[in-house]
């Protein structure tokens, strides 16, 4: 998984983390002359110069993404024995990371969703949400190169299919991904683009403070890429009753196929 090029039918693509990529992964690497450039989901930078290329990549609602980061995260930390190595020289507070893994982590509980904002908080490459899709996007680049197709997340259907006639793959990759796309959250039924997805999502943002974060931090994705600021409202279901329920049910849930 990662960024892929393909020099016969002169197409790019973009891996930007938690914006479904790693569907559209595993249906491109299967195309004749696709080729991996990276897997480190650094963005545009990491392409050779690439002229006249149909360069692509996907966006999401920045709040939306952000949940799917969290989720993301805990899977990882759950199954994680120790403290990330060498996590720390990416935190200004690494005592303060610790006491988040002791807390939580080493206990093998979900990290509450505040003080995952307060972890990326501590230092932006603590986790692969840390750079904004603009950052991924719009870096500038040796080569000049630009993306000149940009799909949302909230279409995807259609953005697929779209994108598979541009890359000259004749409509396949639209019916492959529809057979083999993760479940979001490893439950099935939500869909990448599922009103009941984003339902769910919206429970986490419990405090104004966590909602007037992420408005600041992504505000260039949100001009950007045209989602509204004012979207979301606090959650009236009190907080302890969201944590209590995502802990109580998270054994019933995939974690190895949440969302992508």
């Amino acid at each position: 998984m990662g960024n892929y090029v393909n020099h016969k039918n002169k197409w790019a693509f973009i891996h930007i983390p938690k914006t479904s990529g790693s569907s559209i992964s595993d249906v491109l690497e299967k195309i004749p002359y696709t080729e991996l450039i990276d897997s480190t989901h650094n963005g545009i930078i990491e392409f050779p110069k690439i002229d006249n290329y149909f360069i692509f990549a996907f966006v999401r609602n920045p709040f939306l993404r952000f949940v799917s980061a969290y989720l993301h995260y805990n899977r990882d930390f759950m199954s994680s024995t120790e403290p990330q190595p060498n996590v720390n020289k990416y935190l200004s507070s690494y005592n303060d990371y610790i006491v988040l893994y002791e807390t939580y982590i080493q206990h093998k509980l979900p990290l509450p969703f505040s003080s995952f904002i307060s972890l990326v908080r501590m230092g932006r490459r603590a986790t692969f949400i840390g750079d904004t899709q603009s950052e991924l996007i719009y870096i500038k680049n040796n080569f000049g190169n630009q993306v000149n197709y940009i799909a949302k997340y909230e279409n995807y259907e259609n953005e697929v299919e779209f994108i598979s006639k541009k890359i000259k793959y004749d409509g396949f990759l639209y019916r492959q991904l529809q057979r083999e796309s993760r479940t979001s959250e490893g439950i099935t039924g939500l869909t990448h683009n599922s009103l009941a997805l984003e339902t769910r999502y919206k429970q986490f943002y419990t405090e104004q403070w966590m909602i007037d974060w992420v408005v600041e931090y992504f505000k260039d994705d949100f001009k950007n890429f045209g989602y509204n600021l004012n979207d979301y409202k606090i959650n009236t279901t009190k907080k302890e009753n969201i944590e209590d329920n995502y802990m109580l049910h998270l054994n019933d849930y995939n974690l190895s196929n949440l969302d992508n």
